[in-house]
């Protein structure tokens, strides 16, 4: 069980990648005619703070890097990032008022759902390599840097750890 901020995080059944946090590279061919795919995609569980305000919830995201080469014989090298979890929170609803006017409690703040390019052009002092940045709805930031030789793809979460570097030829 995940530790964040001295609370055990409990583990949620399944989560699901957020629908606008996956990132697809697919089907980019190298020199050597071996073609490689990225897939960054983010998850989001939510869970309520015991003794808080029913309205405060606390999300917790994980961003998954899958970075694989395919050359035509199997199987294909597969490199992934050490998913880490990432907490946001609490964040809390608009509380009732008795009024008048009398307002309904509103809910917490939706979790952040989308992936953005943040740049994106030409690898200064390196001829044919292009380079993106790309950030995740938990801060992650994901540097992919490629050409017709390879790719390297840098993941930098948002809590200061080290990055970490995956790369294939």
């Amino acid at each position: 069980m995940p530790n964040i901020g001295g609370r055990d995080v409990p583990p949620k059944a399944d989560p699901k990648p957020l629908p606008g946090s996956v990132v697809t590279y697919d089907q980019m061919k190298l020199a050597n005619n071996c073609i490689w795919k990225l897939v960054i995609q983010t998850s989001v569980t939510t869970d309520t703070l015991p003794g808080q305000d029913p309205l405060c919830v606390m999300y917790y995201y994980t961003t998954t890097v899958t970075l694989s080469l395919d050359c035509g014989t199997p199987p294909p090298k597969v490199v992934s990032n050490t998913p880490r979890t990432v907490s946001v929170g609490p964040l809390c609803g608009t509380p009732s008022k008795a009024g008048p006017p009398a307002v309904a409690p509103g809910p917490p703040p939706p979790p952040n759902e989308d992936a953005r390019l943040v740049s994106t052009g030409p690898t200064p002092n390196t001829p044919g390599s292009t380079t993106d940045i790309l950030a995740q709805p938990d801060g992650t930031q994901t540097t992919v840097q490629y050409d017709g030789n390879g790719v390297t793809v840098t993941v930098t979460p948002p809590d200061g750890t080290s990055p970490q570097t995956l790369h294939v030829p």
